[in-house]
């Protein structure tokens, strides 16, 4: 049995590695965006998952975690949704941001034609 001190390293380290792991999901996501074929869209995620718990196994395994527990899983869940969420936020602004400066050196006009 667990001391709660032990529970909580295990839900961190659980939520961590689930943050760590949104970044490559994210990456999918928008390497897939232009894919049409639905068989080819779902595969990426298939092999993604299939070896993130591959990969969360080795390092349950060498952080000495004794056996799988739900709240471990509910932490790589929560922390996968916290990493894909924040790192899409970021790279949407970067974008944006580069997008409109791009923009400006252009020059743009209003529906007048005068230069903005």
């Amino acid at each position: 049995m667990h001391f709660p001190s032990e529970q909580f390293f295990i839900f961190f380290a659980s939520l961590f590695f689930g943050v760590v792991s949104g970044f490559p999901l994210a990456i999918i996501a928008f390497i897939k965006y232009k894919i049409n074929n639905k068989l080819l869209r779902i595969l990426p995620d298939v092999f993604l998952f299939v070896t993130l718990g591959l990969i969360f196994s080795l390092y349950s395994y060498f952080l000495g975690f004794s056996n799988f527990r739900f709240f471990m899983y509910f932490g790589v869940l929560i922390g996968l949704i916290i990493g894909y969420k924040t790192f899409n936020l970021t790279l949407a602004k970067c974008i944006k941001r580069l997008y409109n400066i791009t923009r400006k050196k252009k020059g743009r006009t209003n529906d007048d034609g005068i230069k903005i």
